[in-house]
């Protein structure tokens, strides 16, 4: 069975765009002595912060849409629906609070950290969106492209290599 130009381009986008987008040779800024990136305890919680809105957010969303309907049949014909639109709503959280002047999701802001890009300059929707699809790298392998945060120099995980992408403290 040979594979479809569409499992190669999946294949391509998953595996293959990210590597060669993380040994692309790019400059970067070095950050002040008074700046630090945040750490990966900092960032983990942060993290927990940004998934209880968002699975309050999801659940709320969920219920409401779940007392509205009157059968189980039609619940199982939306269950898909319902997925997509959680994940849906789950992208847009993270890169919309992101791309925002806060530069950072609710978790962050309460943590004082903020996204950037190698320049120290606001990291945009296109770059930011790649990071959100990335994650999906960084939690293969036993969540090793998020354990990077622990030894990398620059504290980034896989998904921000990918991106290129630093998360400092303000």
């Amino acid at each position: 069975m040979t594979p479809s130009i569409w499992q190669l381009l999946i294949v391509f986008i998953i595996f293959i765009l990210p590597v060669i987008l993380i040994f692309k040779k790019t400059n970067y800024i070095e950050i002040d002595s008074n700046q630090k990136y945040a750490t990966f305890l900092e960032r983990l919680a942060a993290g927990i912060i940004d998934l209880i809105i968002v699975y309050a957010g999801s659940f709320a969303i969920g219920y409401i849409i779940g007392i509205s309907i009157t059968s189980d049949e039609l619940f199982y014909q939306l269950l898909p629906l319902m997925e997509g639109l959680g994940i849906f709503l789950s992208f847009f959280y993270y890169v919309l609070f992101q791309t925002s002047n806060y530069q950072a999701t609710p978790g962050m802001m309460a943590l004082n950290i903020k996204i950037y890009n190698y320049e120290l300059q606001r990291a945009g929707f296109w770059r930011l969106s790649l990071r959100y699809l990335s994650t999906f790298l960084s939690s293969l392998i036993l969540g090793i492209g998020f354990l990077m945060i622990i030894w990398t120099k620059r504290k980034q995980g896989l998904h921000d290599k990918v991106a290129h992408t630093i998360h400092l403290k303000n």
